[in-house]
């Protein structure tokens, strides 16, 4: 089923939407400290690996759009490829290490809930959306 969202751009696009909005709701219960912390704890480092998983999947689209020989370099430039493996692979470096040692640490709550605001609204406010 995901894989189906991948083919159309559109798709992805709404893909990205929802799995930061999915991000975003699992940071609110240890952002707003009303919960258990070790439960709450836990839905960060999920939030985490959320990102950073489908970072990899997003990057994997990417590349096997550039090497769409028709139409792979008019839709796909080699620098927007690079923005965004630059993109993911800053947030894979920051948040795997950071999940095993320091997840129970509010600035690494901040900001999991901030890569996940910032990507919802930046794909909200694209003009591919």
């Amino acid at each position: 089923m995901i894989l189906s969202l991948f083919v159309a751009g559109a798709g992805l696009q709404r893909y990205a939407i929802l799995r930061h909005l999915v991000g975003l709701l699992l940071c609110l219960p240890e952002v707003t400290r009303k919960i258990s912390k070790s439960w709450s704890a836990n839905l960060i480092c999920h939030a985490s690996l959320l990102g950073a998983g489908a970072g990899l999947a997003h990057l994997a689209w990417a590349l096997f759009r550039l090497k769409d020989a028709e139409s792979g370099s008019k839709n796909l430039p080699l620098s927007v490829v690079v923005f965004i493996a630059g993109l993911h692979v800053m947030s894979i470096i920051t948040c795997i290490p950071m999940n095993l040692h320091y997840s129970t640490e509010y600035a690494y709550v901040l900001m999991v809930f901030g890569f996940h605001l910032f990507g919802f609204a930046a794909n909200l406010l694209s003009p591919l959306a």
